[in-house]
């Protein structure tokens, strides 16, 4: 049988999406709903032959019907134990208003002008990320609490400007309830993993029908779904372009890939020059990001970045390739012509009026001293495991 998700495929669905967004999305639904129909239909059917069963001859032999009974309630108990789907809260640091006055001005600000549900929780972390997850308090009933990620190697980076295109990128997915409907694109596929898993270590003929279902449907609902998820982050890019202006979230976006890959590789070296030097976790990772993150970039690293990173794409990434979100943003421009980019792109890191200035000065020691702790202890059980 011929793969169902291929790059051909993906490219004719995005296309289908482009011409009715809303449509595309009650088809993603439908499908979803259609695997927990069927599994409920199956349900429904061995029940009706169980019953059967007794009609028949259960009178005559009864241990046939209690086989058959306890076949139903193992396939019945399988199923209900592989729809339960844990949902982990994010973690970090929570910042309160009083502790960053001007961050929660310019998230209300952009809020509002996204249309957007409100956020009610806001924390921190080390990650080199900004994000909305819409957190589902209640499991597969909902009840969703909104919490905004924010990375503090990524304040440390971006200008106030382009942070505020980020957010209202993140705004963006909130205004049209892009998280919600994460969760539930997350929570079938973990129970259709989960389902796999439990009803193949049983060879029962019930099973073997959900399995060859699941086997076609698990691939092909994964095709339809992450078609309609890449869609998203390019409307989201187009509110965040709406919001500030096109230049910036463009901008904000290349230097967050390059920032983001510059980071990891600079700070994974010298916590391995630290492994070399020093036995005991380093005390100064605060001084060792800001380090990182304001060293000054060359126009060939640039160019060699954006290169790299232009048309990378993998058959499973969540996001489109970096040149086709550019060109969302900014369908008139020559993104092609990289040597015009990089000229606008020296002076990456010389800008003076940073995001994380939005954080008063008293609470960020708070903060940093959070996430070195953090950073240490991950150190070392990454030692440890090495």
């Amino acid at each position: 049988m011929k793969p169902i998700l291929t790059p051909e495929n993906l490219q004719r669905l995005e296309e289908k999406i482009a011409k009715d967004p809303k449509a595309y999305e009650k088809q993603v639904i439908f499908l979803a709903l259609l695997g927990y129909g069927f599994v409920f239909g199956v349900a429904v059917l061995l029940f009706l032959f169980t019953i059967l069963i007794f009609f028949v001859i259960g009178h005559f032999h009864l241990f046939i019907f209690i086989k058959f009974l306890l076949i139903y309630f193992v396939f019945i108990w399988l199923v209900l134990k592989s729809m339960w789907v844990k949902f982990s809260e994010p973690q970090g640091i929570i910042i309160k208003q009083a502790q960053a006055q001007k961050l929660f001005e310019l998230i209300e600000e952009v809020r509002k002008y996204a249309e957007s549900p409100i956020v009610h929780e806001v924390i921190i972390n080390e990650d080199f990320n900004c994000a909305i997850v819409q957190y589902p308090r209640l499991g597969i009933f909902g009840y969703y609490k909104n919490i905004l990620i924010l990375g503090l190697p990524l304040l440390e980076s971006l200008t106030q400007a382009e942070f505020k295109a980020v957010l209202a990128h993140e705004m963006g997915h909130l205004s049209a309830k892009h998280g919600i409907f994460s969760s539930f694109i997350y929570h079938v596929r973990v129970t259709w993993e989960q389902i796999y898993h439990n009803l193949s270590q049983n060879k029962a003929l019930v099973n073997l029908l959900i399995l060859e279902f699941a086997n076609w449907f698990v691939p092909y609902f994964d095709l339809h779904s992450l078609a309609l998820i890449r869609e998203q982050e390019n409307a989201a890019d187009q509110l965040a372009a709406k919001i500030t202006n096109p230049e910036i979230s463009a901008k904000a976006l290349i230097k967050i890939v390059l920032l983001q890959n510059d980071f990891q590789l600079k700070l994974t070296k010298f916590i391995q020059d630290q492994i070399i030097i020093h036995p005991k976790p380093p005390d100064n990772m605060a001084f060792a990001y800001r380090n990182i993150i304001g060293n000054k970039h060359d126009a060939n690293e640039i160019v060699k970045t954006i290169e790299e990173n232009f048309k990378q794409h993998g058959l499973f990434d969540t996001h489109p390739a970096l040149l086709e979100r550019l060109k969302h943003i900014l369908p008139n421009k020559n993104w092609l012509d990289l040597n015009s980019v990089v000229t606008e792109l020296l002076d990456i890191s010389q800008d003076s009026v940073k995001a994380v200035d939005l954080l008063q000065k008293n609470s960020m020691l708070n903060i940093w001293s959070f996430i070195i702790k953090l950073k240490k202890l991950r150190f070392i059980i990454n030692v440890w495991k090495s």
